[in-house]
């Protein structure tokens, strides 16, 4: 794993990532909170935000229609 922006499970809020991290990372130094504790990197907590999104969510209609 790259020692370049990493982010531990304390400083995400989301409880699913949270648990990724924990059961998935190694003890590191994480860039945010300068704790010594399991991280990932930004790249990879990207890539997990990117695929929630893509595979949970739709673009709404940029023309709105009734009450939006």
């Amino acid at each position: 794993m790259s020692s370049d922006n990493l982010v531990c499970q304390s400083c995400i809020g989301e409880p699913y990532l949270k648990t990724v991290i924990e059961d998935s990372h190694d003890y590191l130094n994480c860039d945010y909170c300068h704790s010594t504790c399991k991280c990932m990197t930004i790249e990879e907590l990207a890539e997990s935000v990117h695929v929630a999104l893509t595979e949970h969510f739709t673009m709404a209609s940029s023309e709105p229609e009734g009450l939006d």
